[in-house]
């Protein structure tokens, strides 16, 4: 079975890489080879079994994302769904990187418009006390 889904974003939103812009910038949005933003597929795989969770179908948690390996024990809390039968079994599902369509990249690399998706966002907030917050 092949899930087709597409993702909306109507405001600014920011879905890290990890690395670091130095003081300017405290970390850079995903980018492609051609300087475009796309979603990782295992930042969808995430959310996607979070809500499966959420919703308390274990035996889909399991059989699509695989069977959780945390038991509760070393000080981390029991994962809700699971389940020592199902604990190394595989996960069925796969998720690819959510891109941009092939129109509107061929209209953005036409014109050279990759700056133009980003925008420097400063959230550092400093508190009565002089600290960061």
């Amino acid at each position: 079975m092949t899930l087709k889904y597409q993702l909306k974003f109507y405001d600014y939103w920011h879905i890290s890489s990890g690395l670091s812009a130095g003081a300017r910038l405290d970390s850079t949005v995903i980018k492609d080879n051609d300087g475009l933003p796309y979603v990782a597929g295992k930042i969808i795989k995430g959310l996607s079994r979070e809500m499966a969770e959420l919703v308390g179908d274990c035996a889909f948690v399991n059989s699509c994302f695989g069977g959780s390996t945390n038991d509760g024990k070393n000080g981390r809390p029991l994962d809700k769904c699971y389940d020592e039968n199902t604990k190394n079994i595989q996960g069925v599902c796969y998720f690819s990187n959510a891109v941009l369509d092939k129109e509107t990249v061929d209209q953005i690399k036409t014109n050279d418009l990759q700056e133009n998706l980003y925008d420097i966002i400063a959230s550092t907030k400093i508190g009565s006390e002089d600290k960061f917050k």
